[in-house]
């Protein structure tokens, strides 16, 4: 799910992406809005989520994170830094998923691209909160309630589900050599002062 009129998770990321100062300003206004909503909406929100990093989750996508991270992610990296992409914005979001070069457009990668390593946490592009924002939501919507009534309700399931960090099968063959990153990144690459 990358973009819909319908859809729960734009319609909240986009009214927020463009405001929140931060990471945790934007998990605050999003928990909020969350919180709000009936529990099937809350649930849906989170199965657009997980459709949309999963669908994020590619050997090309990964490839431009290593670039960016120079050096290679772990799989828990690259989720967290697919729930950043997602966190931008369903613009780039798509922009992203077309080309994985065009995170070299984003402001926010040209400050940490230029940050000395080792990175502080804060400079990494991740948001793993994000993953958890339904789940937090449906909480404290079950705190509003009285404790006869929150026992009824059933948890929804898809709150449970965890973010895939790896792929199936091998690398391509051609995965991080150098002059193939140049082809298929050369914004990237470039951000970095590699050349073939």
């Amino acid at each position: 799910m990358l973009a819909s009129e319908e859809s729960m998770l734009w319609a909240l990321v986009d009214s927020i992406s463009n405001t929140a100062r931060s990471e945790q300003e934007m998990a605050e206004s999003l928990l909020g809005k969350l919180s709000k909503l009936p529990i099937p909406r809350v649930a849906r929100f989170q199965r657009e989520l997980l459709d949309c990093v999963n669908g994020l989750l590619n050997w090309r996508l990964w490839e431009a994170a290593d670039v960016i991270h120079e050096r290679p992610c772990s799989g828990d990296t690259f989720a967290d830094f697919r729930l950043w992409v997602v966190a931008q914005g369903s613009e780039v979001c798509r922009e992203v998923l077309r080309d994985p070069d065009s995170l070299a457009s984003i402001s926010e990668i040209e400050r940490i691209v230029r940050l000395p390593q080792p990175w502080d946490d804060v400079d990494y592009p991740h948001f793993a909160s994000l993953g958890a924002l339904a789940s937090d939501a449906f909480d404290v919507i079950l705190g509003k309630l009285s404790p006869a009534i929150a026992e009824s309700i059933d948890r929804p399931a898809v709150l449970d589900e965890q973010i895939p960090a790896y792929l199936e099968g091998s690398f391509p063959s051609d995965y991080g050599v150098d002059t193939a990153v140049h082809v298929r990144l050369p914004m990237l690459s470039a951000m970095r002062g590699w050349s073939v």
